[in-house]
């Protein structure tokens, strides 16, 4: 038995260059990630750019990169991240989401953010078995590291009900 109410299927996100973004929190959050970096390639902490969008935590994930990009550990979860998840996700890896559009979707954009160590957007349907529960999702995706090395993702998704 699922932990998530409503199980999404598991369709693959496109993958967009960030100057198409739309939703104008995502705006936000990427000139915050902007800010923070400076000269540097990628900001180094994602803890600088919290204190930037504060209202935005709870919105926002973090991950950290595991063994090269084959995987994702959970670090920090805002509260409307998984509606109607009762399992917390916390220091679980992304392979073990118990959604497998979830595990699909983030996965993808995850692995392409770490390859390529630029930010992305990502677009992606949520069809569950319950159209009341599909939603469009725009999602920024932000790398951070040391160098060039991508050791952590910060992500916000912004999900709007698809209307039939």
């Amino acid at each position: 038995m699922s932990s998530h109410s409503y199980p999404s299927q598991p369709i693959p996100a496109e993958i967009h260059s960030v100057e198409t973004l739309v939703h104008s929190a995502l705006l936000d959050l990427l000139g915050a990630w902007k800010l923070i970096r400076g000269e540097r390639t990628i900001p180094t902490a994602p803890r600088e750019i919290l204190r930037h969008v504060k209202p935005l935590i709870k919105c926002l994930h973090l991950s950290e990169v595991v063994d090269g990009g084959a995987d994702f550990r959970f670090r920090l979860i805002g509260e409307s991240v998984f509606p109607g998840l009762t399992e917390h996700q916390v220091g679980r890896l992304v392979s073990e989401h118990p959604d497998d559009g979830i595990r699909t979707r983030f996965t993808m954009l995850m692995r392409e953010t770490h390859r390529t160590g630029r930010p992305i957007r990502g677009v992606s349907l949520r069809k569950t078995a319950d159209e009341r529960h599909d939603y469009r999702i725009e999602s920024l995706w932000l790398p951070f590291g040391k160098g060039p090395a991508v050791e952590q993702i910060l992500s916000m998704s912004i999900l709007e009900p698809v209307t039939r």
